[in-house]
């Protein structure tokens, strides 16, 4: 079976490494990771991402609104922007560009495997979701969830 393909677009290199390292153990998927609006453009004409994450504030002169929206004039992929910023301006921006989703950070490993399944396999049932959630930790499969970004890497990826 061919490996799907994400690309991460995320200047904030331990997030990056994070999402990369949490989205290999839920999957077969071939991951790779830019820090610019600049490179995502460039990247996924060669890469040809099966769904991208894509920061909104990011190195570079582009955004990530803006990467996203030149990366789709060219292919129908989908784009999920992982954010920190809430606000409704940003926000409805966002949603011009037509996105498969949109996490807010602190992003929490189910957000994370919810998305990936449902964009990727296509579940009817799922709908892009703009609301913003203030919660520090979430259960998880039966264990307290700490946010993506604090956790250390070797608990994500422990054979390493």
């Amino acid at each position: 079976m061919k490996k799907q393909k994400i690309l991460i677009v995320e200047d904030e290199v331990i997030i990056a490494l994070h999402l990369k390292n949490l989205i290999q153990c839920l999957g077969k998927y071939e991951c790779a990771s830019v820090s610019s609006g600049e490179h995502a453009v460039e990247l996924s004409k060669s890469f040809e991402p099966d769904l991208i994450f894509m920061d909104i504030n990011l190195d570079g002169q582009i955004n990530g609104i803006e990467a996203a929206r030149q990366i789709r004039t060219k292919k129908d992929v989908p784009v999920v922007f992982v954010s920190a910023f809430t606000d409704e301006d940003t926000i409805e921006e966002a949603k011009r560009t037509n996105p498969a989703g949109y996490l807010t950070k602190p992003i929490y490993a189910h957000e994370v495997e919810k998305t990936l399944t449902a964009v990727l396999h296509k579940e009817k049932h799922f709908s892009a979701s703009y609301e913003v959630q203030n919660v520090s930790t979430k259960e998880y499969g039966g264990i307290l969830e700490t946010p993506i970004m604090a956790l250390p890497l070797f608990i994500l990826h422990p054979e390493e």
